[in-house]
């Protein structure tokens, strides 16, 4: 997806597709017009940028007959995101590997999230494959709040190996009970009845 920003080579990607017999389709969108268009430039685009993307590849899937939608996110993505919601949305989520879209005629699937960023960085220079900037104004700003949590991820991995890796594993070991959620917390009458094993016994009695 080519959207619009000044300087996006997507010529050196259809080379490397052409090269590698891939059947390919490249869309050229005016993401970056509609954002200078509707935003402040001192606002944070990545929120709008990424709704704007992601109806794009809706509908593409749609004229192109595709009932699947996969996404790159890897490892680090996901405990980063996990992180993000907590600290800055006040929710615990992250990013499933299989999600059925709103539209449920889209199933998105993220073939990469049990691989972290260094992998696929080396993986990449293994295999030369070509490295394309997206252009995008707010690329490696460090101010923006997932490359603060990915800095602060990094300090403390560097401190306490195997944090990520015990992150990464809290999104498939959710307690619902130990949470405040209310919609998963017993009713007042489900609190106050005797636990069932007290009413088993009480049943036993003669």
């Amino acid at each position: 997806m080519d959207q619009g920003y000044n300087g996006f080579r997507s010529d050196i990607i259809e080379d490397h597709l052409k090269a590698g017999g891939h059947r390919y389709h490249i869309e050229m969108t005016e993401i970056a017009h509609t954002i200078r268009k509707k935003m402040d430039p001192a606002d944070t685009h990545c929120s709008l940028c990424a709704r704007l993307r992601r109806g794009v590849l809706y509908r593409l899937a749609t004229q192109l007959d595709c009932n699947k939608i996969a996404l790159g996110h890897h490892a680090d993505d996901i405990i980063e995101t996990l992180l993000m919601l907590q600290l800055f949305n006040g929710q615990i989520k992250a990013m499933p590997p299989v999600l059925r879209a709103k539209n449920d005629v889209h199933t998105v699937i993220r073939p990469m999230v049990y691989v972290w960023e260094q992998d696929v960085i080396q993986y990449a220079r293994e295999m030369k494959f070509p490295v394309v900037c997206c252009c995008c104004p707010a690329c490696g700003d460090t101010s923006l709040q997932r490359q603060q949590i990915k800095a602060f991820l990094k300090r403390l991995e560097e401190g306490h190996p195997g944090i990520k890796n015990s992150l990464l594993r809290a999104t498939r070991n959710i307690q619902l009970p130990y949470l405040m959620d209310p919609r998963y917390l017993p009713s007042q009458e489900e609190a106050e009845r005797p636990a069932s094993h007290e009413r088993v016994g009480e049943a036993a009695l003669p």
